[in-house]
C-alpha cells in the first residue's frame, strides 16, 4: 500500500479530523510505502514546531519504503496531470502507486477518484 501524504498527515496529528480512521486502517503487519514528495508535504509543521527529527523517525517507522522521484514517475505524473486533471503532488503521488503496483490509500476524495484502484480512507 502506498500513503497518500493526507493519510500520513491523519496518522501523525491526533487533532486531525480523519486522525482515527486513519490509525484503525493502520496495520503493523502490513507493508506500506510512501513517495519522498510526502516529506515535503508533512514536514513544514514539524519543522516549524522544532520536532522534524522526530516526525521523520516516525515517518521512518510508518513505511518500508520511500519512493524516490524519478523520470519515469515524473513523466508518468506528466501524463497524468494531463488525463486526470490532478494537481502536481496528487499526480506524482498516484504515478508512484502506479510505478510500485501499490494500492494507493487516501484521504483526498478526489485523487482517489482519479487513482483506479485506490482505498478512499473517509
Amino acid at each position: 500500500m502506498l500513503l497518500d501524504s493526507s493519510v500520513l498527515i491523519a496518522i501523525l496529528n491526533p487533532e486531525d479530523k480523519h486522525h482515527q480512521v486513519a490509525i484503525d486502517s493502520f496495520s503493523e503487519s502490513h507493508r506500506y510505502q510512501f513517495s519522498a514528495l510526502s516529506i515535503t508535504e508533512v514536514l513544514p509543521a514539524a519543522i516549524k514546531a522544532g520536532t522534524s527529527k522526530a516526525v521523520m523517525g516516525k515517518l521512518e517507522q510508518i513505511a518500508t519504503e520511500i519512493i524516490s522521484l524519478d523520470a519515469q514517475i515524473a513523466e508518468l505524473a506528466a501524463s497524468i496531470r494531463v488525463n486526470q486533471g490532478l494537481k502536481t503532488p496528487d499526480a506524482i503521488i498516484s504515478a508512484s502507486a502506479t510505478q510500485t503496483k501499490a494500492q494507493l490509500w487516501t484521504l483526498d476524495a478526489k485523487l482517489a477518484k482519479a487513482h483506479k484502484g485506490s482505498r478512499l480512507l473517509a
